[in-house]
């Protein structure tokens, strides 16, 4: 599940990991996570940080709660 409100991802097993910045088409920062192309993501342990595509994340199935109106 992706959460933009909490800026975070939480896996089937409970492994939560935050969200640390999104970028957009021009890859420029972004606080809309409409505008964004891609996010950054903070794994624990070594603090590994990947760039994970926002249509990678859809054609998955993630679920994803933006409970803010636009």
């Amino acid at each position: 599940m992706v959460d933009f409100d909490t800026m975070s991802i939480v896996y089937d097993g409970g492994l939560a990991v935050p969200i640390i910045a999104m970028f957009d088409r021009f890859d420029d920062e972004t606080d809309d996570h409409n505008e964004a192309e891609y996010i950054l993501v903070e794994w624990p342990g070594e603090g590994l940080v990947t760039a994970i595509a926002i249509e990678d994340l859809v054609s998955e199935g993630a679920a994803v709660v933006d409970d803010k109106p636009h």
